[in-house]
């Protein structure tokens, strides 16, 4: 079975204006809406307590709606050290 890239995950500090760059100088189109995710499975997989992540997923470009993404998110507040 041959392996398929699905998607890249980013943490930004400014997850919007940095899927402006994106959007601008690739071409990525934004998937249909924005994400919030948080939770004990998230804290548990992240190992940052109170994890709370706020992003969007951009459709990467020749690819079409069912292509690999781009995930872009940010952090509702930092964990200590990654500021």
């Amino acid at each position: 079975m041959p392996i398929k890239y699905v998607h890249t995950n980013i943490i930004a500090k400014d997850w919007k204006k940095l899927t402006g760059f994106y959007t601008k100088v690739f071409g990525c189109k934004p998937a249909p809406r924005e994400t919030s995710l948080s939770g004990n499975w998230l804290e548990k997989g992240t190992k940052v307590k109170d994890a709370n992540l706020k992003g969007i997923s951009l459709l990467l470009p020749g690819y079409g709606d069912k292509g690999p993404t781009l995930e872009i998110f940010q952090y509702s507040a930092y964990p200590l050290g990654c500021q």
